[in-house]
């Protein structure tokens, strides 16, 4: 499979420019408001954002989401999957699920969804 260079590109400059960047993979169980949180808890430092949220999400909330289409979400995971090129990125999925992820609690009833973002983002 061959990645198209606008991804390479992308990534290039996300891992160069923030500290951490999250990569919604399935927005569907996440709430508009968990969004909005997890956009308002990225940080600003010396008037620069600390991170960065990747996502295919129509409402805009905030300068940290950056519109990608599923397909390229897709992309990203799957060069991730392959190379684990930094760890800067947190991937936020249901779907695509580690062992380990902090997703499990949330399932398992460990952890509730504000629990969940603060984990996340501290």
């Amino acid at each position: 499979m061959t990645y198209t260079n606008n991804i390479i590109s992308i990534l290039q400059q996300i891992t160069e420019q923030y500290n951490r960047f999250f990569l919604v993979v399935d927005k569907y169980f996440l709430s508009d408001d968990f969004m909005e949180q997890l956009s308002n808890k990225i940080i600003v430092k010396k008037e620069k954002y600390e991170g960065i949220i990747l996502a295919d999400y129509i409402k805009d909330s905030g300068k940290q989401i950056f519109n990608i289409t599923e397909e390229n979400i897709e992309e990203i995971r799957q060069i991730y999957y392959m190379y684990e090129f930094t760890d800067k990125l947190l991937m936020i999925s249901r779907k695509y699920v580690n062992y380990g992820s902090l997703y499990n609690f949330v399932k398992a009833g460990l952890l509730d969804m504000d629990e969940y973002l603060k984990a996340i983002t501290d």
